[in-house]
């Protein structure tokens, strides 16, 4: 998917987000370029990010951190990493990067 795609193809808040930061669209626009995760992949490093600050890390299975936030909180932006690559990145409802194999 190009950038100009990519920008064309998704809400009109993911389009100002991207606008307002060029470096996430440098950063999405290359995970988009990766391949899928292979099937049966079980990472063994999860983070989720919110607004890129770290919220929950797993290792192996265990619970590392787990940062609280308002119920009410909606981050602008969630990435998923497994093992420090980018799986997944969403900005409202638009996902812009799912390399999760289904």
């Amino acid at each position: 998917m190009t950038t100009k795609r990519l920008t064309e193809t998704v809400s009109l808040q993911t389009q100002n987000l991207l606008a307002e930061m060029p470096e996430l669209l440098d950063t999405v626009t290359e995970a988009q370029q990766r391949p899928p995760l292979p099937l049966g992949y079980v990472p063994s490093v999860i983070e989720v990010l919110f607004e890129d600050v770290l919220y929950l890390k797993s290792v192996d299975g265990v619970l590392l951190l787990a940062r609280e936030c308002l119920a009410d909180y909606q981050p602008r932006f969630v990435e998923y990493r497994f093992d420090d690559e980018m799986a997944l990145f969403q900005v409202g409802r638009d996902v812009l990067v799912n390399r999760i194999a289904s």
